[in-house]
């Protein structure tokens, strides 16, 4: 008596079948998720380039910037490469910092590590969700929140 111990070409149909139907119903809620990701990846990136500036002011003793160019979805330390935000992930307005002698809005850090004034920046994915990197006005701490500072 032969036993067969594989699968059919029927079976392996059906499964596939069903496990293409099962990926294409998750679909949607797995780019949400990975979207998500991406935009908490790009506010905890843009904080740790404004935290990198404000220890080089103090460290170096000199003054040390963060320009915003939201037209471009981007933004760098003063004398280090483009920083840009994701596909999908886009500035909310100009930013609350106050521009400078060259027109763009920036963070600026004294050598004491103060800013020379607070500031927010508000980042958004394609599904609204939103992202605000607070710089304090006061201690020059930065934080990220899931809403706006409080004195808004």
């Amino acid at each position: 008596m032969y036993r067969n111990k594989g699968f059919t070409l029927v079976e392996l149909i059906a499964v596939i079948f069903l496990l293409a139907l099962i990926l294409a119903m998750a679909y949607p809620s797995l780019t949400r998720l990975l979207d998500a990701k991406k935009l908490e990846t790009d506010a905890h990136h843009m904080a740790a380039v404004i935290k990198v500036a404000r220890q080089e002011a103090i460290m170096q003793t000199k003054s040390r910037r963060v320009v915003f160019y939201p037209q471009n979805q981007s933004y760098r330390q003063a004398g280090q490469p483009m920083q840009y935000l994701q596909a999908g992930n886009t500035f909310v307005g100009e930013t609350t910092f106050p521009r400078g002698t060259d027109g763009l809005p920036a963070c600026t850090f004294l050598p004491s590590g103060a800013p020379s004034s607070g500031g927010t920046v508000i980042l958004s994915d394609k599904w609204g969700r939103k992202k605000y990197i607070i710089v304090n006005p006061v201690a020059g701490r930065i934080r990220i929140s899931d809403s706006p500072p409080t004195n808004w």
